[in-house]
């Protein structure tokens, strides 16, 4: 099935990560020049928590956004990780087996790009701490970054008390990623405290920035678009420097 606006391409897509899971996708293609060379991969908020690759406000927003950017082109993938929506599989609570969903979507958009793409990936939620630990598992294993991943998004980890007693596990690998990272918190997030919030980034290595909206809570209802925004200029700037990093 596709769809089709004046600004991308969209399509479903199925992605096989082992013989028991397979990813249920949407692929948003814009019509610029160049999309094949850049790439996101998005992941949603916990599934067993209502989270979903399509009906989630931030998602949603996330998607159009990127893939209809008119500063540079986008092939943006959003998937439903292993045992939700379309998705095969099953699904757990900590979010250990589902570093395999972000890496094989990862993996499945580059080679789909070519091999000189370069893929972003996005975390939301949930999704933040799932995505940050698996890529810092691949750099950890990989002794480095692969040359394919150019940045890690990270938006509302959700790294409070109650939080930690779920998703911990991913805190001890987010410290190993080595890519450009951006954070970005809101000051009245319900499930991670500002401090906790300055803790956790003063964990993760260089490169990183943050943004921190005093007046956002987990869930962005009614700045989605500000949201967004912060995450188009910023991968822009990103983008560019790896270009310029590149050229010399």
């Amino acid at each position: 099935m596709e769809e089709a606006t004046d600004d991308h391409v969209e399509r479903v897509v199925h992605i096989p990560v082992s013989p028991s899971v397979t990813l249920q996708a949407w692929l948003f293609q814009s019509r610029s020049a160049g999309a094949s060379e850049r790439g996101v991969v998005l992941m949603h908020p916990h599934p067993k928590l209502g989270g979903d690759a399509r009906s989630n406000n931030v998602m949603s927003v996330l998607c159009t956004s990127l893939a209809s950017s008119k500063n540079y082109a986008l092939t943006v993938l959003s998937f439903n990780s292993r045992g939700h929506g379309g998705s095969t599989g099953t699904a757990t609570w900590r979010g250990e087996a589902e570093r395999e969903d972000v890496l094989g979507a990862a993996r499945w958009l580059h080679a789909r790009l070519g091999d000189s793409s370069a893929i972003i990936i996005i975390g939301y939620s949930f999704g933040a701490a799932v995505c940050s630990s698996a890529i810092g598992q691949l750099c950890k294993n990989a002794g480095g970054v692969p040359p394919w991943l150019a940045a890690l998004v990270v938006i509302s980890y959700p790294a409070g008390f109650l939080s930690r007693l779920v998703l911990g596990c991913h805190l001890e690998p987010t410290k190993y990623v080595t890519v450009p990272k951006l954070f970005i918190h809101g000051g009245r997030d319900q499930f991670c405290s500002s401090g906790t919030f300055e803790w956790l980034f003063a964990q993760v290595q260089e490169p990183k920035d943050r943004v921190f909206f005093p007046e956002a809570d987990h869930f962005w209802v009614g700045m989605e678009d500000e949201l967004a925004h912060t995450v188009c200029m910023w991968l822009q700037s990103c983008l560019a420097r790896r270009n310029l990093r590149n050229s010399q």
